[in-house]
């Protein structure tokens, strides 16, 4: 099984800059494949659900994967202004 995508690599393909219909686009897709991920290693016996079902899951992925773009675009423009000040 592969290798579950890190939040840099979600943030890598991130759509920046893109008209908003991309963010949304990009957002359900990796909501999608977040919830096959998941399902797939539930199946496969890598974990189990206790009082957990997908269906939390696939109402929490779009807000986290906003939280995490949000925290890599914040913490970019951090970086860049402190590095821009220093020259």
């Amino acid at each position: 099984m592969p290798k579950r995508m890190t939040g840099f690599e979600l943030y890598y393909f991130y759509p920046h800059r893109k008209a908003l219909h991309f963010h949304v686009l990009y957002i359900a897709t990796a909501t999608i494949a977040s919830l096959v991920y998941e399902w797939l290693a539930m199946q496969a016996g890598f974990f189990s659900y206790q009082s957990w079902k997908l269906v939390y899951s696939a109402i929490c992925y779009p807000d986290i994967l906003i939280i995490l773009a949000a925290h890599f675009a914040f913490t970019r423009s951090k970086i860049n202004h402190d590095f821009s000040s220093q020259h």
